[in-house]
C-alpha cells in the first residue's frame, strides 16, 4: 500500500503542506484522539470541538486512532464521523487505530485519502493478500465514490493523505504521525520512513503521534513487545521531547526524565478523550504507583467515583466495589472500564489544541472538556504534572521550550 503511493521514502516523504503552515510563523493545531462512538459521549464534545478548530490561528485537525467503532466500516463513517464533525471547517488529517484496521483499513483509506491514492492504496492491499478478499473492483470504486460524496454533502476537508502516516514540517519544527497498527509495531517501510525523517530533523522541534502511547492507565506500556520497545528507543535516541498517543480514552500526562546520562526529558500525553467510552484505569490506579514522578491525569478519582455510584445499578454495585476495593483483581480497573461507563452527564471527555509559537520559542498544549478549558482543579496531578507557578484555579496548560535537548 505504501509502493502504491508513488512516493519514495525519504525526508519529504508523505509530508502534508496545510495553509498558514510556514517558515516563519506560529501556528496551532488541534488533536482528538478516538472519537468515534456516534453516541452522546462523541456529540457532547461537538460544540467545544467546532469552537476551538474553527478559530482563526488553527490550521488544522488531526484525529489520532480508532476514528470509527467498532471495525472502522464504512457503513458506519456517516453518523459516527461526517456528522460529528459537520461545521468543522479546517484540513482534516488522521491516523488509524486497532479498530480501523479491523476493515483492513478500506474505509479510512477511502476517507483520508485523495479519492486516487485511495484506489490505488486498497487495490495494493488485495494483490497483497493474493486476492483473497470479497473486495471487488466496483466495490473499491464505490467506496470512493460515497466517501467523496459524503465529504461534498458535509463539507469536510478530509481526502487529503497518500498514507496511514504523515508529517507536518517546517524549518523549526516536525509533527511526525506515525501508524502502530494493531499491534504497537510500524514495518519497514514506515520505520525507514520515520528515520528519514528524524536524521533529517536534527536541531528542530518534534512532536511524535502515535496510535498508542508509552504511558498510560498509570502504567509503562513500552513493554507490549519488543518492536514497540525499539520505537521508544528510537524516538528517544533521537531526541524526540513530545510524544502523544491517542488509543487510551482519557487524558495523562507522564514526564519521563533523563535516563543513562543522556540528558534527555520526553514529554508524553494520552488524549484519547474525544468520544470513545472512558477509560478510568488511570484514575482508579493507586497515586503512588504512577511510573514517573511528574503526571497528572483527567478526569481524577473523586468525581468519577462520584459518577459511577450515583448510576451503578444494585444488581452491578458489587462487581463496583470489588473494582474501588481491589482495582478489579485478578483483572484491571482498565479492562472493565466499558461495564462502568453510562452515556449520562457528568462526562470528562477531552481533546487538546497544541500551539506553536516560534516567536516565544514555547510549545503550548491546551487541554479542553465539554465545558471549554480545563481548569487545574479538574485534574489530578503529581509532582511538577502541575507547573509549581500554577494555581489550582487556574486554567490548565502545559508550556514546553521549543529547544530539543
Amino acid at each position: 500500500m505504501i509502493h502504491a503511493s508513488g512516493e519514495k521514502i525519504g525526508a519529504e516523504a508523505f509530508r502534508l503542506h496545510p495553509h498558514g503552515v510556514s517558515d516563519n510563523t506560529d501556528f496551532s493545531f488541534v488533536v482528538i484522539g478516538d472519537p468515534g462512538e456516534g453516541d452522546p459521549s462523541q456529540h457532547v464534545l461537538k460544540d467545544q470541538i467546532l469552537a476551538i478548530s474553527n478559530k482563526s490561528d488553527i490550521n488544522f485537525v488531526v484525529l489520532s486512532s480508532d476514528i470509527v467503532y467498532p471495525s472502522g466500516a464504512m457503513r458506519d463513517y456517516e453518523r459516527k464521523f461526517f456528522l460529528p464533525f459537520k461545521g468543522l471547517t479546517k484540513p482534516i488529517y488522521a491516523i488509524p487505530g486497532n479498530h480501523d484496521w479491523y476493515d483492513a483499513l478500506d474505509a479510512f483509506v477511502a476517507t483520508f485519502y485523495t479519492p486516487s491514492a485511495a484506489t490505488l492504496a486498497i487495490e495494493a492491499r488485495i494483490r497483497r493478500d493474493l486476492k483473497l478478499s470479497t473486495t471487488t473492483g466496483e466495490d473499491i470504486e464505490s467506496l470512493v465514490n460515497q466517501a467523496s460524496f459524503l465529504r461534498k454533502e458535509y463539507q469536510l476537508s478530509s481526502g487529503n493523505q497518500n498514507a496511514p502516516f504523515f508529517q507536518v514540517s517546517n524549518d523549526y519544527f516536525v509533527f511526525l504521525s506515525i501508524d502502530t497498527g494493531v499491534r504497537r509495531r510500524v514495518d519497514s517501510l514506515q520505520l525507514a520512513w520515520i528515520k528519514s525523517v528524524l536524521e533529517a530533523s536534527k536541531g528542530k522541534y518534534v512532536m511524535a503521534l502515535l496510535g498508542h502511547p508509552f504511558y498510560a492507565i498509570g502504567e509503562y506500556q513500552g513493554n507490549m513487545n519488543p518492536d514497540f520497545r525499539a520505537l521508544h528507543d528510537l524516538l528517544r535516541a533521537y531526541k524526540v521531547p513530545l510524544i502523544m498517543a491517542g488509543d487510551t480514552h482519557d487524558l495523562e500526562y507522564y514526564k519521563e526524565l533523563p535516563k543513562n546520562g543522556d540528558g534527555h526529558t520526553m514529554h508524553h500525553f494520552v488524549n484519547g478523550g474525544g468520544g470513545a467510552y472512558l477509560s478510568i484505569g488511570a484514575a482508579m490506579a493507586p497515586a503512588d504507583s504512577r511510573p514517573t514522578g511528574d503526571w497528572a491525569i483527567y478526569p481524577s478519582r473523586e468525581p468519577l467515583v462520584h459518577k459511577i455510584d450515583s448510576l451503578t445499578p444494585k444488581w452491578k454495585y458489587p462487581a463496583w466495589v470489588w473494582l474501588k476495593k481491589y482495582n478489579g483483581y485478578p483483572f484491571s480497573a482498565e479492562w472493565l472500564s466499558a461495564a462502568f461507563d453510562y452515556n449520562q452527564a457528568p462526562y470528562f471527555q477531552s481533546f487538546m489544541e497544541i500551539k506553536v509559537e516560534k516567536s516565544r520559542n514555547r510549545i503550548r498544549l491546551i487541554p479542553y472538556g465539554i465545558h471549554g478549558q480545563l481548569r487545574w482543579s479538574d485534574l489530578e496531578y503529581g509532582g511538577t504534572g502541575k507547573p509549581p507557578s500554577a494555581n489550582n484555579k487556574d486554567f490548565a496548560e502545559w508550556e514546553l521550550p521549543m529547544a530539543n535537548d
